[in-house]
């Protein structure tokens, strides 16, 4: 015993085949190779502290003696009123941040931990300032500076 095929169709769609020509279903798109790029409003910072970054410390050390240049840098700019010139500077530090956890594979694994959450919080300190910086508050800036202070000092020994 057969049953027809629009009897099937009904059984399965629950409801009857159209009626007309047979219409393809649609192509199956595949992924763009070149998609267009995501906008950042980061782009013009990331590209301006990547210009300006020439030498990746390669100690833990160097790494944070960088760190300190930068934040003394920063501040030097907040008293000058210059917030709109902080952003490349947090943005290089973040870089740095991110290395130093690379950079302490020598110490022992107590102390790369310490250095592991050192960096997790100067990361999340750097995003508060520039934040600050970009929306021109200086008062914000300088009290954000005070915790990158803070985040620093855990840093210390391993200069």
């Amino acid at each position: 015993m057969s049953i027809p095929i629009a009897t099937l169709f009904v059984l399965a769609c629950g409801t009857t085949a159209p009626e007309g020509p047979a219409v393809a279903p649609p192509p199956v798109s595949t992924p763009d190779p070149n998609p267009a790029p995501v906008p950042d409003d980061h782009a013009d910072h990331d590209a301006a502290a990547g210009a300006t970054m020439t030498h990746a410390p390669d100690t833990l050390a160097a790494t944070v003696a960088a760190l300190d240049a930068h934040r003394d840098e920063i501040a030097a700019l907040v008293e000058a009123g210059k917030l709109g010139e902080v952003h490349p500077h947090t943005e290089q530090m973040e870089g740095l941040a991110v290395q130093l956890p690379v950079r302490a594979k020598e110490l022992s694994p107590e102390e790369r931990n310490k250095v592991t959450v050192a960096a997790t919080g100067l990361k999340k300190v750097l995003d508060a300032v520039h934040h600050a910086a970009d929306e021109g508050n200086v008062e914000e800036t300088k009290a954000e500076l005070l915790h990158l202070d803070e985040q620093l000092h855990k840093l210390a020994p391993y200069e």
